[in-house]
């Protein structure tokens, strides 16, 4: 429920541009509560690699969570790190809308981010579509929406 809150927050301002990067709106994509071992180092990676700014820092039964926002997306980012240090990661992959899917997995190849899936056309051409994971080993699922540029060559051929 506290996610819920979280994320509508978010949301909230970013629709009502209160919040850097809101001036291109965007489909709503990803709202996600991820556990990560180093709460910090994620916090300063989903900025650096995603552009997403800090909303809310707060402490839930003893457990840190910073809420994250970018354009109309949110994520909870939970301290997690159990007794063995070992934790869960999400199995269904966050799926997140971005500019230029090319770049951006370029620049992530230079970061600790694994390379699941390397960009790609989807069988609709509607979405350039990559499967990246993060630090912590969640899988996001980064889209550009293929409608406001230049084709690539399997599409040129139609």
């Amino acid at each position: 429920m506290r996610m819920v809150r979280s994320a509508l927050l978010a949301l909230s301002m970013l629709a009502a541009g209160t919040v850097p990067g809101a001036a291109d709106p965007v489909p709503v994509s990803g709202e996600a509560s991820l556990p990560v071992q180093d709460i910090d180092r994620a916090v300063t990676w989903y900025r650096a690699m995603l552009g997403f700014i800090r909303i809310e820092d707060r402490l839930e039964g003893g457990v840190r969570v910073v809420t994250l926002a970018r354009r109309f997306d949110a994520i909870e980012l939970r301290s997690a790190e159990d007794a063995t240090g070992s934790l869960k990661t999400s199995r269904e992959p966050v799926t997140l809308i971005v500019k230029n899917v090319d770049t951006l997995v370029d620049r992530m190849a230079e970061s600790d981010a694994l390379i699941e899936r390397e960009p790609r056309d989807d069988e609709n051409g509607v979405y350039r579509v990559a499967v990246v994971r993060d630090p912590d080993g969640h899988a996001l699922e980064l889209r550009e929406p293929l409608d406001d540029r230049p084709r690539t060559r399997r599409s040129k051929r139609l």
